[in-house]
Parts: structure tokens; sequence; C-alpha cells
């Protein structure tokens, strides 16, 4: 492998880095959102069950439910994002030590460089 074609490699590890930290900023924000005033939804549910509309207290747990639901599949996703930035990391290193080699001439193996793709949010 020379020396143009780890730059380019180097460079798209890059791009998908970026993609990867995007992505996970915005599902920990997804999270973060879905979170936000999760404990109003058992007061609004004992509301309505003192008020004897248990049935208002069903639909409320529910949708608590598939909240709960949501926030968990996201946190699966956030760490296999988690898990993809770190491999990007070490393959982004390992350029590195390779562009190295090449500067002071020493002799450097050949390396198959598979970059992971940016995982995608399931949908519920």
């Amino acid at each position: 492998m020379d020396r143009e074609q780890l730059k380019t490699i180097k460079s798209n590890v890059k791009n998908r880095l970026v993609q990867v930290t995007t992505e996970i900023k915005r599902v920990e924000t997804q999270i973060s959102n879905l979170d936000m005033n999760f404990n109003r939804f058992n007061n609004k549910a004992k509301e309505a069950v003192k008020l004897g509309r248990n049935d208002i207290a069903e639909r409320i747990l529910k949708k608590k439910n598939r909240r709960m639901e949501r926030i968990t599949t996201l946190e699966e996703h956030l760490s296999q994002l988690k898990q993809t930035k770190k491999e990007l990391i070490k393959i982004r290193d390992r350029i590195d030590e390779m562009l190295m080699e090449t500067e002071t001439g020493t002799v450097m193996m050949e390396t198959e460089l598979s970059i992971p793709e940016v995982p995608r949010i399931p949908s519920v």
C-alpha cells in the first residue's frame, strides 16, 4: 500500500469519524429528550386513577412503556456507535503509524484495512 492510498484511506476514516460522532450526539439528544419529564407519566397516571379514569391511566402507562422501549433501542444503538468510533480511532492510529513507517523508510507489510460503516438506528 503506497503513501497516497494510505492518505485516501485516512481521509475516509476521518469522514466516518465525523459521521459517527455526529450520530452519537444526535442519539444522545434523542435519549435525553425522551428521558426528560419521564416521571410525569407516573404522576399523570396516578391523577387519572384518582379521578376514576383507569382507561386514561392505562393509555398513559402504555405510552410510557413505548418510550422506555425506544430509549432502550437508542441506548443499544449508542453502544454500537461508540464501539464503531473506537474501531475507527484504532484504524486511524494504525494508518498514522503506517504513514510514519513510510517516512522513516521502515519496511511496511501489506495490511488490509476494513473501515466499519456507521450503524443506523433500528426502527421500533
